[in-house]
């Protein structure tokens, strides 16, 4: 029957005594290894095994764009009381959603208007000046 081996370096279970790990946390791993990963598969502890992606449609979050109100939802029958409070699947332009507080989103900070700092005529005469 074969054997689990690890990438790291071809030796086996000896590959462990690298990574610094007590007897103890060695078997614990290999038990976990074992139980997830079939025999005869090579084990390489830099690379995990990830499981693959499975869409789900829930949990998702629903935005009110009035008041920047935010929504976790957790199945359909929430999704509908949402909409018929008002709140949308899209986000709002006119919230930061990355600044979060007692389930409201904080409007986005509109920055003070700036002047150019030359005038298309200056930036004319510079360009002239640089052709030269």
């Amino acid at each position: 029957m074969p054997q689990n081996s690890f990438a790291v370096d071809k030796q086996g279970v000896n590959a462990l005594d690298s990574l610094g790990l007590t007897p103890q946390q060695k078997a614990t791993l290999l038990d976990q290894l074992l139980q997830t990963v079939p025999v005869g598969r090579e084990i390489d502890l830099s690379k995990p095994i990830v499981p693959p992606y499975r869409y789900q449609e829930y949990p998702k979050i629903m935005y009110r764009h009035e008041d920047g109100g935010v929504l976790r939802i957790e199945n359909q029958a929430q999704e509908k009381a949402a909409v018929k409070r008002g709140f949308e699947l899209t986000a709002s332009d006119e919230y930061d959603y990355s600044k979060i507080h007692n389930g409201r989103a904080q409007k986005k900070a509109v920055g003070p208007v700036r002047e150019p700092a030359f005038s298309p005529e200056e930036l004319e005469a510079l360009d002239q000046e640089d052709t030269k």
